[in-house]
């Protein structure tokens, strides 16, 4: 197994943060200082981070959370006082979320402490859908349903183009629900294009 999947499986951070605690010397195997690529046995290599022993946790916690509104996706932030973190109980403070909800959204977002499991959920290459569901004012018309289905520029990028619907039904009178998998987007977007 390579060094930054058992880390990010020991739920200490993900693998790319790894490659940064490595890269820096902070990470030794049997005592040694850990290289990129290094590869163990987490039967038989002792593996530390900071001088503490890692070892992989007997089992996986997963947890699915409501992020309500008003709650930054973060472990910590300068600009922002209040994280998903302070609405978790004190043993799954080490769990990390598989993608992000902006701060001004409410919705659904798993946290884990199986680093395989976020890879498998975020890497592009894997391809799974990520579904949005916003609920916006109006009904949003065709053309902007086209937008999102040709694909559009955000921060100077071209998006690759999305599946869009108008949902069949209706939340309040003044709302309407739209589901729209959004695999390389966020939520903004879609505030800007069917509001």
């Amino acid at each position: 197994m390579r060094l930054n999947s058992f880390i990010a499986r020991c739920g200490v951070e993900s693998r790319r943060s790894a490659d940064r605690l490595i890269r820096a010397g902070r990470v030794t195997v049997n005592g040694r200082t850990a290289e990129i690529g290094t590869q163990v046995d987490p039967r038989h290599d002792d593996i530390t981070l900071d001088d503490r022993r890692l070892s992989l946790p007997d089992g996986c916690t997963t947890v699915l959370l409501h992020k309500p509104a008003g709650y930054l996706v973060s472990r910590r932030d300068p600009h922002h006082s209040r994280t998903i973190y302070e609405l978790l109980p004190r043993e799954f403070q080490q769990l990390v979320p598989v993608g992000r909800l902006d701060l001004d959204t409410e919705g659904a977002i798993l946290l884990t402490d199986d680093g395989e499991l976020v890879n498998q959920l975020t890497h592009p290459r894997y391809h799974v859908p990520k579904v949005y569901r916003p609920i916006v004012r109006g009904r949003p018309d065709e053309g902007a349903l086209d937008r999102l289905r040709g694909g559009v520029e955000i921060a100077q990028r071209i998006c690759a183009p999305l599946w869009a619907a108008f949902a069949s039904f209706f939340v309040p009178v003044h709302m309407s629900f739209a589901g729209t998998p959004l695999p390389e987007l966020e939520v903004e977007l879609e505030r800007y294009l069917l509001a």
